[in-house]
């Protein structure tokens, strides 16, 4: 092949190519339109997550919108009270950070609580699965288990377990991407700064990682109860099968004692075991001196008794037909604060243990009187249990 023909033929297409490299800075030069600096900025502020929690295709779309102020600056839920902060201090404006939020899943239709009524044969969607007779499990309510949450999360929050969906509250940022893709709904947004929370009767075979303290700082009752089922195969009741309660909770939830929260309902969970005493436990602390002091309605016997410092704050708390045994610890017993109701709400349980032992309480006292004693000035009830 001839040299100078390969050369003039790789000559002609730089040549062209670099005028046509310069009339396209000409042009960009002369008719180009600036971006917008205050887009920019930004743009720089958002988290990047694209989750569409604001509403809008991306952070590039939200971005342009806040910057033209056909958008609020505090809909990024993802950025939190800091991105707030952030593009307040670009726009010149005040807005206040939208309450963060976390995902939950109301379903505990794993595979060993449900059966297949069918065999499905094509798209693994969730929605596509839903559409033929409510999806090939049992309970045309609960999680169909193929993952179209999973495909959204732009935080790798959520995996499949045992059929169903399970979230990491540590890795969700609470965009709602998932909860929009649910077609059971299974999936709520939780927001943190809830005050009141109602888990009760979901079939939960221990307590969902997410009821923690640092997730809902601002929480005071929590109702999580009603968990324990019981499916009955026939009219004469000979045949049933115990589903949910908490099964897998290999002793009392002492977290949620620890919360000190204003309402505390645990009834009718399987719950198992017995109460913790707390009394190797440093962070739970014994009544002071000091305390009693200062407060009339405090009894000198909690210290002279050295009563533990149980959670404090709590006016009802309820823990009835469960599979408790052992003793009440005498920071039950004795606790200052509860609108006492015990033989309803915390004596009264049934069946038995894992382990074979009856549920009951070796302990139960015959009568309040005993109580009434060291709080003198609290209205004694009347009727069956004075």
């Amino acid at each position: 092949m001839d040299i100078m023909a390969i050369l003039t033929a790789f000559l002609v297409v730089a040549g062209v190519g670099l005028v046509l490299g310069i009339l396209l800075a000409l042009f960009t030069h002369f008719f180009g339109i600036e971006d917008d600096p205050k887009v920019k900025a930004v743009r720089g502020a958002l988290p990047g997550a694209n989750c569409g929690a604001c509403g809008y295709k991306g952070c590039d779309d939200y971005a342009k919108a806040v910057a033209e102020g056909r958008a609020a600056p505090n809909l990024c839920i993802p950025g939190g009270a800091d991105t707030v902060s952030a593009l307040s201090e670009i726009l010149g404006v005040e807005a206040e950070a939208a309450a963060p939020k976390v995902a939950f899943v109301h379903c505990n239709g794993v595979c060993g609580a449900t059966n297949p009524k069918a065999v499905y044969d094509g798209i693994q969607d969730c929605a596509a699965q839903s559409m033929i007779y409510g999806g090939c499990g049992s309970c045309i309510y609960g999680c169909v288990g193929c993952g179209d949450c999973v495909g959204v999360c732009p935080a790798d929050a959520i995996c499949l377990k045992d059929g169903i969906a399970h979230i990491d509250p540590r890795a969700c940022i609470g965009c709602g991407a998932c909860a929009k893709t649910c077609p059971k709904h299974v999936i709520t947004m939780l927001p943190k700064d809830a005050v009141v929370a109602n888990f009760c009767s979901n079939n939960f075979q221990r307590v969902p990682e997410v009821l923690t303290k640092e997730n809902f700082p601002k929480l005071r009752t929590l109702v999580l109860n009603a968990n324990q089922r019981s499916l009955v195969y026939d009219l004469s009741n000979t045949s049933r099968t115990d589903l949910g309660g908490f099964v897998e909770e290999e002793k009392f939830p002492v977290d949620l004692i620890k919360w000190d929260l204003d309402t505390l309902v645990l009834s009718v969970n399987y719950l198992q075991g017995e109460l913790p005493t707390f009394e190797d436990d440093p962070e739970v602390p014994y009544y002071t001196q000091e305390e009693i002091d200062a407060v009339d309605t405090l009894p000198q016997f909690l210290v002279d008794n050295r009563i533990k410092k149980v959670m404090p704050s709590t006016k009802r708390f309820a823990i009835n037909f469960n599979r408790l045994y052992g003793k009440l610890p005498d920071w039950l017993l004795y606790h200052p604060a509860l609108d006492w109701v015990p033989y309803s709400l915390v004596f009264q349980q049934e069946g038995r243990a894992q382990n074979g032992r009856q549920a009951m309480f070796e302990n139960e006292p015959a009568n309040l009187n005993y109580y009434y004693e060291v709080y003198p000035f609290k209205q004694k009830p009347t009727g069956e249990y004075e």
